[in-house]
């Protein structure tokens, strides 16, 4: 849209106007300003118009809100959750116990969600009710690290806001734990605790942190145990991190796992003892994961064969993505876990850790000669052996008719060890026998010889899963620590003989 003008063809021009013309143009501007001026109030009266308009749609939009919240209310007395019966409610909340784990990594990256089980115990009066009267909802004990003090952490006397904000936490979180006990009424509790006693910088003893734990030791020592992780670092020997071991006495009747490493100059592991042996074993105890010398096992009161899981630390979290019990590698010598063994007709996963005999000689696990027949584990599926050496022999001992998942992981010294071929090979022993039914096998291609590997892969036709590695430790301890290997950095590939396959030769041809 555009104006009209009777001065159109000066606009474009630089031409000297008369006076006659000077006066008419200012009569024209005068005339068009009068119009602007209309326009304007025009303008006005319809921006007040618009601000009523907007003022209404506002107060509509309120009521409207309203409206609708009126009737969302209304309409939830029809929601079908409120006609659930109280059984399928039950098997309902019962299912959100898996979100436990999910809760705790959320709060392990500092997001501040609350625990699902408080969020059932707030929806409403009945759900309340029904919360609180089911105690397995409370079993799961809300932490798993101390915050401030988990293991690497360095504390400083610098480190003042720290330290003040740490006995706050403590103590909301031992209120947490009361009542969630408390909630949980007589059933035992399950709990995992990774802390360590913190690195004081010129003061040696930390009075602060054994003052603010020590109530949440106090309460969890009271509590019966049903499933427990502990991965703990002492340092001075009156480290209150002391007192869960041994197992509480009340515990015996109630615990089903225990998972214990412990490390650290506060106790040594040969004065470690997990279960005293003046009392009963455990008789409901199932699984059991520990990371002390083997010759340490005999004084462990477990009834070995009611064991359907039973490994020997360190081992890697794949969810954490971690080592658990790295500071500390016990091993049996394959006499000594084949002793053991023969008592273990139950199990159903076996990790274990194996040193040469030659090397380190310790006592039998228990008294008697060794079995002159294969001891057969029926029920085992998943075997998994860290190595220094595992003979063809320790193979052939074993009957197992279930193996599913095998693992062989051997410790190459100083990065060099001569390779088995398929006759010596405990590897080349069990995928003979099993090769069919495996179908997750891990090993370090290291430890055999070019026709070894390729008659392992060769015999794996069902296999799912294949992990190759080339080797997982060392001798030098600096290395041993490091975080550069670890099963989640190991390759995974298909099932392909390693002439035709590159990753594999890649591997194979690495120094």
């Amino acid at each position: 849209m555009s104006l009209k003008s009777p001065f159109s063809r000066h606009l474009e021009e630089n031409d000297v106007l008369s006076i006659e013309e000077i006066q008419l143009i200012k009569k024209f501007i005068q005339g068009e300003q009068e119009t602007l001026d209309s326009l304007d109030a025009e303008l006005a009266g319809v921006r007040e118009a618009v601000s009523e308009l907007l003022d209404r749609q506002r107060a509509l939009q309120a009521r409207r809100s309203l409206q609708d919240e009126f009737i969302k209310r209304h309409s939830a007395l029809l929601s079908p959750m409120r006609t659930l019966p109280l059984d399928i409610l039950h098997q309902i909340f019962m299912a959100l116990r898996t979100s436990h784990a999910g809760w705790m990594d959320s709060n392990q990256r500092k997001q501040k969600i609350h625990h699902p089980m408080v969020i059932l115990s707030h929806v409403c009066r009945q759900w309340r009710s029904l919360s609180l009267g089911m105690p397995l909802l409370w079993v799961d004990l809300p932490f798993n690290s101390l915050q401030w003090h988990s293991p690497g952490t360095v504390i400083t006397p610098s480190d003042s806001d720290r330290l003040f904000r740490f006995p706050q936490s403590m103590a909301s979180l031992t209120e947490m734990v009361v009542a969630f006990i408390s909630r949980s009424a007589s059933c035992p509790v399950n709990f995992a605790l990774t802390a360590k006693d913190p690195h004081i910088i010129i003061i040696q003893e930390d009075v602060e942190f054994s003052k603010s734990i020590s109530p949440l030791v106090d309460v969890l020592l009271k509590a019966r145990w049903g499933e427990i992780f502990l991965d703990l670092r002492f340092f001075p020997k009156s480290s209150p991190l002391k007192r869960f071991l041994p197992i509480p006495s009340h515990s015996r009747e109630t615990i089903r796992t225990i998972k214990v490493y412990i490390s650290g100059t506060g106790m040594p592991r040969d004065d470690l003892n997990i279960i005293d042996r003046g009392g009963a074993s455990p008789q409901h105890l199932r699984s059991l994961d520990i990371n002390i010398p083997g010759q340490k096992l005999r004084d462990v009161a477990v009834d070995w064969t009611r064991l359907t899981e039973f490994s020997m630390g360190p081992t890697w979290s794949r969810r954490h993505h971690s080592w658990h019990g790295q500071g500390s590698c016990p091993t049996l010598t394959p006499e000594e876990v084949l002793s053991m063994l023969r008592h273990c007709r139950s199990l159903i996963r076996c990790q274990l850790r194996l040193n040469h005999g030659s090397q380190q000689v310790h006592a039998p696990v228990f008294a008697g000669p060794l079995p002159e027949t294969q001891i057969a584990l029926r029920h085992l599926e998943s075997l998994e052996i860290w190595a220094s050496l595992a003979p063809r022999s320790f193979a052939a001992s074993l009957l197992t008719p279930s193996l599913q998942r095998l693992s062989t992981i051997y410790e190459i010294f100083n990065g060099h060890r001569a390779p088995e071929g398929r006759s010596d090979s405990a590897l080349c022993h069990w995928i003979g026998t099993h090769g069919e039914q495996l179908v997750d096998v891990s090993f370090d291609y290291a430890s055999l010889t070019p026709p070894a590997l390729e008659f392992c892969l060769e015999h794996l036709p069902n296999v799912r899963l294949l992990t190759i590695v080339p080797f997982m430790f060392h001798r030098n301890e600096e290395i041993r620590r490091s975080t550069r290997w670890h099963p989640d950095s190991a390759y995974h590939g298909p099932r392909t003989p390693p002439t035709t396959h590159p990753e594999v030769q890649q591997l194979w041809q690495s120094p």
